[in-house]
């Protein structure tokens, strides 16, 4: 799951907690962690009055290219980043030769928790364990769009799903 891909935001946070460049960045990747994860704490907290935070969580949908699909529900609670080895994976350069990569990546004993890309779009991804899910559906398929091509838009998919109550929907935009 992306939580976030603000750059801005991100770079913002680390800079106010001492690590303003990416060398400091670098140097202190735990620290790092805990700011980035902090972060998107005090964003759930900072609207209290538009989102109950005890009955948020996070959804993922999962596909299969056979066209199944399953939703997971996790909690919005997330790990402490205490808990949680933060490196830097190498990279192998074109010649081969390993060099540290710009990622910062979370372990736990289950495997990659979290990813950080410092100064590439900024985007912080969330890798929860399937086990921790609070709840998940069955595997589903959704209706085929007959004589629609699934390279069509968002809007045009729902147009063909849903189309009285689209029709409904975009006049009273319109007005």
């Amino acid at each position: 799951m992306e939580l976030s891909n603000s750059s801005s935001k991100l770079q913002a946070a680390l800079a106010l907690g001492g690590l303003g460049n990416e060398a400091e960045f670098r140097r202190n990747p735990a620290e790092a962690a805990r700011i980035l994860l902090q972060t998107v704490r005090e964003w759930h907290l900072a609207v209290p009055e538009e989102i109950q935070l005890e009955r948020s969580s996070y959804l993922s949908l999962s596909w299969s290219r056979r066209g199944e699909y399953k939703l997971h529900q996790f909690a919005i609670e997330l790990p402490d980043a205490a808990t949680i080895r933060w490196s830097f994976p190498e990279v192998a350069r074109r010649d081969g030769v390993a060099r540290p990569g710009r990622r910062l990546q979370g372990d736990a004993s289950g495997g990659k928790v979290f990813e950080y890309y410092y100064g590439s779009g900024g985007q912080l991804k969330y890798y929860p364990s399937i086990a921790d899910a609070v709840w998940e559906s069955d595997v589903f398929r959704l209706e085929s769009l007959q004589g629609v091509s699934p390279l069509y838009d968002a809007e045009t998919k729902a147009a063909a799903y849903f189309p009285e109550k689209w029709r409904l929907a975009t006049r009273v935009n319109l007005i």
